[in-house]
């Protein structure tokens, strides 16, 4: 897996139901790989609304660029927790 994409490949990989890449591999808005991360639904919906409303569109982001989007809809900076989680054997 590339370690970024053209942000409007993912477009195009959209437009045409995602062919070749997973829908979150990479982030929508910078075009980098995407890790496994969460944010409570209050929080992603105030990062997000103006995405949605600018681009009429959901998006998948990287830890990062949620963090700016966040600190761009209010003013709040951003504090990042890591919770590890053990993976048991399968």
């Amino acid at each position: 897996m590339a370690d970024s994409i053209p942000v409007d490949q993912i477009a195009r990989e959209r437009d045409a139901g995602w062919p070749t890449i997973h829908p979150e591999d990479y982030c929508h808005r910078c075009g980098g790989r995407n890790m496994l991360w969460f944010a409570d639904s209050g929080t992603w919906l105030v990062a997000t609304e103006a995405w949605a409303a600018d681009t009429g569109r959901e998006g998948i982001f990287c830890p990062q660029c949620f963090a700016d989007l966040y600190e761009e809809a209010t003013g709040e900076r951003c504090v990042w927790s890591l919770s590890p989680q053990i993976r048991t054997a399968r």
